[in-house]
């Protein structure tokens, strides 16, 4: 697996070893559109029976690309979104209700932006003593 913004450094260097090396290869864009993060954020819900609130999956995305001034720019996200994406759902299937993701929820753990400060709050809070 290889990210595709490490191709013209590798075509520069050593273009016929990248046309070996691309059969099979499994390819990680640089960048994430707006239909990736959609898709990223509803089909593993889709897969096990969870359902989103209506708009969401929206706002997610919008929270998403406003991280950086780059994605807010060009509506792609980078990739490197993916860990704190991975983070905020992964908090939202936690606090699942009825088979759904909320937006209660979402608004709870501090939206994507401030899902990695509730997180460290959280294990902070149950593993310190006082």
């Amino acid at each position: 697996m290889t990210r595709d913004d490490f191709y013209p450094q590798l075509a520069a260097v050593a273009p016929k070893l990248l046309d070996v090396a691309m059969p099979g290869l499994l390819n990680v864009p640089g960048t994430l559109s707006q239909e990736d993060l959609h898709d990223i954020i509803t089909l593993p819900a889709q897969d096990v029976g969870l359902h989103l609130q209506p708009g969401l999956p929206e706002q997610i995305i919008t929270d998403v690309l406003a991280i950086t001034p780059e994605a807010a720019a060009s509506r792609q996200a980078p990739v490197t979104v993916l860990p704190l994406l991975e983070l905020t759902l992964s908090q939202l299937w936690l606090r699942r209700q009825d088979g759904y993701l909320t937006h209660r929820a979402y608004q709870r753990i501090g939206a994507v932006s401030g899902s990695l400060t509730t997180w460290c709050d959280n294990v902070l809070r149950r593993h310190l003593i006082w």
